[in-house]
């Protein structure tokens, strides 16, 4: 079915079958040919629906399945970071594939995994406020709701497996710990956790600069941002190839639907500081359940010393556990020159998980 677009008044249209606010001026808001041909063309055979968020709002996902027709063999969740999208795919001009075009090709194509990934709550084709966290509470709550929701598309009895991404990994942290305590929340066959660059540690400025914003500024001006706000992931910090760099900026100010590298607002990065005290004091020093880590040794976003805090402190066995450490990787892992050694990582681990359910 063709999309249908429309612009009736700002934000609102109709996108695959669902009437939905999204909150872009309808004049930045990508055409329906744009979408078909710039957007949809990078993912091939992927699958737009709609999940509602506990908020109440409408969130847009994609779903990814094996192109040969074959029956998937794994599920897995991707949750993306602030700032980003489940869509974001590009290549460079010699066709190699970043980001989730490297992960549909890899995971999906290659291993014959289906992926899912959600637009996060005023990021993507989604609802909400633009690039504002509200409360990482509904993010986690949203997240976890929505592995329930794709594990039921597919048969019961598959290895499911939770990614995530910086941020989105600290909530991939978050659910795979609601899913421990409580398996009667989890997918039946929930396997463990892929974590890459997962905020844990946060890169904080002074102390009296972070008490003044978390409890004079952010909670009566949450979506402000302000010129004096400390910004840690700049993009000379996230990409270290000028093309990789180039092609996420170009398109966080095309259309609106991300805004990579971008300062972030007062709410967001108040929530942000939330979820990170929350998964190192609540989450980690109980974990047992199984997980893959990787990080670059020059992340100078999400500092590497989470993924050694989530080394030194969770509970998981040390043969349920896989950690990596990307010499000279920034923080966007699958937009790095060593993409292809963290997805060899991440697949090697969802094999033998995959080998433990025989």
């Amino acid at each position: 079915k063709r999309l249908q677009n429309r612009v009736l008044i700002m934000g609102h249209r109709t996108l695959w079958t669902k009437n939905v606010n999204i909150q872009i001026p309808n004049n930045k808001f990508p055409t329906n040919q744009e979408i078909e041909e710039l957007i949809d063309s990078k993912l091939p055979g992927s699958q737009h629906g709609w999940f509602e968020s506990t908020s109440g709002l409408q969130l847009h996902y994609r779903s990814m399945l094996p192109s040969s027709g074959q029956p998937p063999k794994a599920v897995v969740v991707f949750a993306h970071g602030i700032h980003a999208t489940g869509g974001k795919a590009y290549f460079l001009q010699d066709g190699s594939p970043l980001s989730m075009a490297l992960l549909r090709q890899r995971l999906v194509e290659e291993k014959g995994y289906a992926l899912y990934a959600l637009d996060m709550l005023g990021h993507g084709f989604s609802e909400g406020s633009r690039f504002l966290v509200p409360n990482w509470h509904i993010n986690r709550d949203d997240l976890a709701a929505f592995c329930r929701h794709s594990a039921k598309q597919q048969d019961q009895s598959l290895p499911f497996f939770i990614m995530g991404e910086s941020y989105g990994s600290c909530l991939t942290l978050h659910v795979g710990k609601m899913f421990q305590d409580d398996p009667s929340k989890a997918p039946k066959h929930f396997q463990g956790v892929i974590v890459t660059a997962p905020a844990i540690v946060a890169n904080l400025p002074h102390p009296i600069v972070v008490a003044v914003l978390r409890y004079g500024l952010a909670p009566f001006f949450p979506e402000w941002v302000p010129f004096f706000m400390p910004h840690p992931v700049s993009p000379d910090r996230v990409w270290r190839v000028e093309e990789v760099r180039t092609l996420n900026m170009e398109e966080s100010a095309k259309w609106g639907l991300s805004a990579s590298a971008k300062p972030f607002k007062l709410g967001t990065a108040l929530n942000m500081l939330l979820a990170v005290e929350d998964v190192r004091q609540s989450v980690i020093p109980g974990l047992t359940i199984p997980f893959c880590a990787i990080h670059g040794t020059e992340d100078n976003a999400v500092l590497p010393a989470s993924t050694d805090f989530l080394e030194e402190h969770a509970q998981t066995p040390k043969d349920d556990r896989a950690i990596l450490r990307l010499e000279g990787a920034y923080h966007d892992l699958f937009g790095d020159p060593l993409r292809n050694e963290a997805t060899d990582f991440i697949i090697k681990f969802i094999e033998n998980r995959i080998e433990t359910m025989k």
